[in-house]
């Protein structure tokens, strides 16, 4: 497989990853955008699996944004949990926290 071929199978993947986090958790509104310091959506999909067969009743995650909003749909849609995120900047705990808010 070429360099331009990987590159293009790895974009086909998170695309379809992000096409299977929509169908699976089926938001109110988009999500955040996924690339630059977000979760990749294969990242996000892997993350909201695991926490949907756990079924935690608290997660702890260091830097709120977008998994901070799969995880808390993840466990809306199972009845129970929350997510706690530490957050040291407060504009971006103030995004995460409307995006959360809008959902």
């Amino acid at each position: 497989m070429t360099r331009l071929e990987r590159t293009i199978f790895d974009q086909f993947v998170q695309i379809e990853s992000l096409a299977a986090l929509y169908y699976e958790l089926r938001p109110k509104a988009s999500l955040p955008a996924t690339r630059g310091w977000a979760g990749s959506p294969d990242f996000l999909r892997h993350i909201a699996g695991v926490a949907a067969k756990i079924g935690p009743e608290v997660i702890l995650e260091c830097s709120s944004g977008v998994s901070t909003i799969v995880l808390a749909r993840t466990l809306q849609l199972r009845g129970s949990g929350r997510v706690i995120s530490l957050e040291h900047d407060p504009k971006y705990a103030e995004i995460t926290r409307d995006a959360l808010h809008n959902r």
